[in-house]
Parts: structure tokens; sequence; C-alpha cells
């Protein structure tokens, strides 16, 4: 995101807004580590292949873990390659249940089969978020990793320092100041407290769209208690963004030239000096497939500087 641009297909788009989370200790340059996968360093650091290491086996421990550890390359072709590693259990994927559970280690879906071994004396009953887990996997070739051996270790985990700067994407409605909870950039879990002190504002100045520096500690769930918060304004941060996509619904109460529409998760917002290429703003319709060049805020609103009708894959 050097650039300040993002260009990706927006029927697919993941939101593009976020400067992540970046571990104490690292340089502010090299690649970030999120609140969501700090706790898994170790793990991603044990994410090598049988091939990458023949002799000499993983050996890692979650109390102990490191935020400058660069993640395994999955542009490597190691599909259906062993791999072993340790880590803190960060969610369990829905809709999924034993023996077939599925469940989450920082960034990485792992899938439980019916021949999954378990080791000392462990069912696949007693994973829950926070478990500790050392595993043996194949990677699979959407990017998740197929369990074939499990061990549920001692669940400890000492909270690991971070630092980072991002926007409000959500407030959780069922907290409030002083213990309020919040999203940045939709991806991390951020919870403040009595004990947090406050720069540039107070707790109640936590809203959508506000910018926030944040220093604290990633607890076992993957989410940042902070001991600090420097309010940094209530602009939203807004990145440039390119993409195609249909059109999935009209915004009731709006019309040209001001219409707003959605594509999947992205609200799109044309006003009088969007710029139309094969087309005008009568012609967006629900089934449309469309270019969009604008720029994105952290709630994934997208303002549009130009529409391009694909006409093409509408016939």
């Amino acid at each position: 995101m050097g650039t300040g641009r993002s260009t990706a297909w927006i029927g697919a788009l993941v939101a593009v807004i976020a400067l992540p989370l970046i571990g104490c200790g690292s340089d502010r340059g090299s690649s970030p580590t999120s609140p969501s996968a700090a706790p898994m360093a170790s793990f991603s650091a044990s994410l090598k292949t049988a091939s990458d290491h023949p002799s000499t086996p993983t050996t890692t421990t979650t109390t102990t873990p490191t935020t400058t550890t660069t993640p395994h390359d999955d542009t490597h072709d190691d599909h259906g390659d062993p791999v072993d590693g340790e880590g803190v259990v960060t969610g369990l994927v829905s809709g999924t249940a034993c023996p077939t559970l599925s469940f989450l280690v920082g960034p990485y879906t792992l899938k439980l089969t019916a021949s999954t071994a378990f080791g000392g004396g462990a069912t696949c009953a007693e994973i829950k978020v926070g478990s500790v887990v050392n595993v043996s996997a194949t990677r699979q070739t959407d990017g998740s990793f197929l369990v074939t051996r499990l061990v549920l270790k001692p669940e400890t985990h000492t909270p690991e320092p971070i630092e980072g700067e991002a926007t409000v994407t959500s407030v959780t409605a069922s907290s409030s100041c002083p213990a309020l909870e919040f999203m940045l950039a939709d991806r991390y879990v951020v919870k403040v407290t009595a004990t947090t002190t406050y720069e540039g504002g107070t707790c109640a100045d936590i809203k959508v769209g506000t910018r926030l520096h944040v220093r604290g500690a990633v607890g076992a769930d993957g989410s940042v208690t902070a001991s600090s918060v420097n309010i940094q304004g209530g602009e939203t941060h807004r990145e440039a963004v390119e993409g195609d996509g249909g059109v999935t619904a009209l915004v009731t109460g709006t019309a040209c030239p001001t219409l707003k529409f959605e594509i999947r998760e992205f609200t799109i917002a044309v006003d009088s000096s969007t710029e139309y290429v094969g087309g005008t703003c009568a012609d967006i319709k629900v089934g449309v497939n469309v270019g969009v060049k604008g720029s994105v805020d952290a709630t994934k609103n997208v303002t549009a500087t130009r529409i391009t009708f694909r006409h093409d894959d509408n016939q």
C-alpha cells in the first residue's frame, strides 16, 4: 500500500483501507503483523514443508512469540506437503462441528477429519477459542490445512505488545465507555478499559470513521487490550480503488445524478462530477456490470470518479 493506491476486483474486493497494526520492536518498513495473527507468530514460523527442513523437527512455543518472523511464502507450490506448527485457536468456523470441525489459528484455517489422530488424550470436543494446539497437517489448494494429528497444550499465553494505526469501522453495541469494544479496519477487535490512557480526545470520541493510534497487548483470543489510544481525528481515511462488479442493489431514496448503488458489500456513490463511459447514470441498474474507479473509506463506501459500463459482460 506504499503507493497509496489499490487495484482490485470489486466483485470480490476485500477491504483495502487499513494501515495494519505492527508488533512493537519491529521496523515500520517491514511486513506488518496483525493482532489476529500476532499470537500465531510461532505458528506461521513453523509452516514449513518437510522438504524445507527434512531432518530437523519444528519446535515452537506460544508463550514467547515473536512479531519479527517472516511468514511462510504462500506463493511456494507446497500444496499437499506436510507442515507442523503450534498456536492459539482464535475462532471456530461457523457451520462446522466435530469430528469435521474447522477452526482458525490466526489467519490460518485448519480442518479436522474423522481420521484426525489426537494425542495426549485430547478430543475434538475440547477445542475452543484460546486452546493451544500443536498440529501436523497438509496444505490444501485453497490455502487451508488438513490436520492429520493434533495435541492440545496447556492454555498459557503471554500477552504480546503491539502498536499501530487504523480507522474505527464499528463499535460493539453492548459495550460502552470506559470498557468500550470496537473494530479497527474490519479486522482488529480492540478493547479499552478504565486504565487506558488517551491523547487528543477521550473514550467518548471513539466512533466509526475516527482514526486511532493504538498501543496495547494481544490476548489469547486475538483481540487487543489497549493501554493507550491517540485520537487522530474524525476524518475518514480513504484510499484509491478500482474494480469491476455487478450491481446488486440500488439504494432506496437516491436518484441520478446523486445515485447510490451496491456491489456486494460496497456502496457506490456517484454525483454530477462522475465521468461515464459507455452509458449514463440512468443505465445503472441491478445486474448491470460496471467498472468503478474512485476512493474507498474504512466502511466500504466508494465515491466514484468514473463508471465504465461493461456491455460485453451483459450480453
